[in-house]
């Protein structure tokens, strides 16, 4: 319950969805106990750019790495939750920047295959068991 939850996250904490990180943070789903907290991460890309905060502006960052210098700049700690979903697609001609949308054998469609299998053994293990914090 969020009674549980939000003792356990600190003034710093931001828990983050594993799996998605590919080298660094995602940041497409986020849990922040604190509104301040949560407008600093809402701001920080454009802030980060606009200051030029960043700690090597000649390399070229993919969007989880950025968030993870992000995270660096603001001293932010990063919780993992574990997958409870992975990336899909419309349609097997859909447009990716890494290989090709694949299907698995009940048509379900997919980007990476390690990320939709674990989010289907996290499935299974969440049906046997309840919630404990």
């Amino acid at each position: 319950s969020i009674d549980r939850l939000l003792p356990a996250l600190g003034p710093l904490d931001i828990m983050t969805q594993a799996g998605h990180e590919f080298g660094g943070v995602n940041y497409n789903f986020a849990v922040i106990r604190d509104s301040q907290l949560a407008k600093a991460y809402l701001c920080a890309p454009y802030d980060t750019i606009v200051n030029r905060s960043l700690p090597n502006r000649k390399k070229v960052y993919n969007i989880e790495l950025f968030w993870r210098v992000v995270f660096g700049l603001h001293a932010w700690r990063n919780l993992r939750m574990h997958v409870t979903c992975f990336v899909t697609a419309e349609s097997m001609d859909d447009r990716t920047t890494w290989r090709k949308i694949q299907s698995s054998r009940e048509g379900v469609l997919f980007k990476y295959q390690a990320q939709m299998e674990e989010a289907y053994q996290n499935q299974a293990i969440y049906k046997r068991s309840e919630w404990r914090v």
